[in-house]
């Protein structure tokens, strides 16, 4: 079942078909048409711990001082926080930093691969990067107040690029 509906993916997570196009509006799952990829959105949602891969929150342990409740989406960050959480935390920015710029993967692939084969590869590649990272950083660094886990930070939960930003490479690979 490589690709299915929206509704046959919104019945595969447990959710409305209004939370599926949700994701697709925010980026956090990849479409042809009016197909959805299913291993490659799986991927984003599991890097995002949403739909079926939502998981049960820990309690905070006591060295945990949160000062606010976390909602289930990303906390919308202003600049100067980013800037802040940059220098709290300097080598988890490194790391995301690291896994989340796809645009380069991207553009070494199109010259290989028409743009909707390499786009869902690489935001599987990048999702499960995230992935991967965030399960490091669990339990070793604390993530900033007002997060219960770093799969909720803009860093790591957020769509890796935006429209535009694919479409931008897609036109530097054809000008050469």
């Amino acid at each position: 079942m490589d690709q299915v509906t929206e509704a046959e993916f919104a019945r595969m997570h447990g959710v409305s078909r209004e939370a599926v196009r949700q994701w697709k509006d925010e980026g956090r799952i990849t479409m042809t048409g009016d197909l959805v990829h299913v291993a490659t959105s799986d991927g984003m949602l599991q890097a995002s711990r949403r739909g079926r891969f939502r998981t049960k929150r820990k309690p905070s342990s006591s060295r945990r001082q949160l000062t606010e409740t976390v909602s289930s989406e990303p906390t919308k960050l202003t600049r100067e926080e980013l800037f802040e959480h940059a220098a709290a935390y300097p080598l988890v920015s490194t790391l995301s930093i690291c896994i989340g710029t796809p645009g380069d993967l991207y553009l070494a692939l199109l010259p290989h691969l028409p743009p909707a084969t390499a786009r869902p590869l690489v935001e599987r590649f990048v999702a499960q990067m995230r992935v991967g990272a965030v399960e490091c950083l669990e339990g070793e660094v604390d993530p900033p107040p007002g997060f219960t886990s770093w799969a909720d930070h803009p860093w790591f939960a957020d769509p890796p690029m935006t429209a535009d930003d694919w479409t931008e490479i897609e036109e530097e690979h054809r000008r050469g």
